[in-house]
């Protein structure tokens, strides 16, 4: 198949495209370098050169380039991952984030309708889901999305669900939790930004010495040990999703979403402690306030995805923290 993957250097997307091209896809790779740089674009070209295609550009601007793009390569499937990330970046930000991850999904939308491409896999988040009393949380939650970050995936759900309902393409969206650990080939590591990122990033600055100490935002929340707990996932098994997605779109018409996840909560403490006791590091830890936006416990029901498309994940907590810290101690 010819496959476009949006977001194709990033932490997900560029690994996904080893995986497919690996199998013997075309991938047409676009980015903006929002998010990520190009070394991991380079990997792929270097190792694909015939089967790999990359175009630099911003999704929510840059429709005719995009529409050049369809023109030659003619995909024949759509995996979009491309958006902005960060729900603390989105409160401070909201219009940033409405109008990028929007009017991203929103061209993409129009250029498959204008080129006759029917299917798209959409990459989500728990993040709708926002606080939920009944865990786990299952597909038919009523959505409560507490950030522009969460508002803007779950209104690219809605693009992609009412241009299905129209019969006008297919779409999947994958409803991800909280992905960590490395890619299998050891290739790929998750960019480390200066500014606060996600808590595997946070806790991989600090074993490297970037930093101090790891701040865990509250410990009075109503779980085992009072921090936030979580649905981790690692990255291998959220990458089998999405081959086991494209299975199941190739002969499915309309639209669904599925949740991506292990169904097994795990506290940010416990997180941090096995990262210690798996990699033998030391990790200095403090406790402060909790912070808006933040959810105190979101954890998957897997059912659907485990019925309809026999995906279930395989790794535990020990694979993901030790595969989280490999590419970076390959490096020390």
């Amino acid at each position: 198949m010819n496959i476009l993957v949006t977001g194709s250097a990033g932490f997900i997307g560029a690994p996904l495209a080893y995986d497919l091209l690996k199998m013997g896809h075309r991938v047409i790779g676009i980015d903006s370098y929002i998010n990520s740089n190009p070394e991991k674009t380079l990997k792929l070209e270097i190792n694909f050169k015939n089967k790999f295609k990359f175009f630099k550009l911003d999704l929510s601007s840059n429709i005719e380039i995009l529409d050049s793009v369809f023109n030659e390569h003619k995909p024949d499937l759509v995996i979009h991952l491309a958006a902005l990330k960060s729900v603390q970046e989105s409160i401070i930000n909201p219009d940033l984030y409405l109008i990028n991850n929007i009017e991203s999904t929103r061209n993409i939308i129009k250029i498959m309708k204008l080129h006759g491409c029917k299917k798209i896999i959409y990459s989500s988040s728990a993040a709708v889901y926002g606080n939920q009393d009944i865990q786990p949380i299952m597909e038919n939650a009523v959505c409560r999305p507490i950030s522009p970050y969460a508002e803007s995936k779950l209104a690219c759900e809605e693009l992609i669900k009412d241009t299905a309902n129209q019969g006008q393409i297919d779409g999947i969206s994958l409803r991800y939790f909280n992905p960590i650990g490395s890619h299998s080939s050891n290739l790929f590591k998750e960019q480390l930004i200066r500014k606060t990122g996600t808590i595997m990033q946070e806790i991989v600055k600090v074993a490297l010495k970037k930093n101090k100490f790891l701040k865990i935002y509250g410990n009075s929340y109503s779980t085992k040990d009072g921090t936030c707990e979580r649905d981790f996932i690692h990255i291998d098994d959220l990458l089998g999703a999405h081959l086991k997605s494209i299975d199941f779109i190739n002969s499915f018409e309309g639209y669904d979403v599925y949740n991506v996840g292990t169904g097994n909560p795990i506290t940010i403490l416990n997180l941090i402690k096995s990262f210690i006791k798996y990699n033998k590091l030391l990790i200095n830890y403090k406790f402060i306030n909790d912070r808006p936006g933040d959810i105190a416990s979101n954890y998957a029901d897997i059912t659907k995805i485990n019925k309809k498309m026999r995906w279930k994940s395989k790794k535990g907590l020990k694979e993901m923290v030790i595969d989280s810290w490999i590419p970076y101690s390959l490096e020390e």
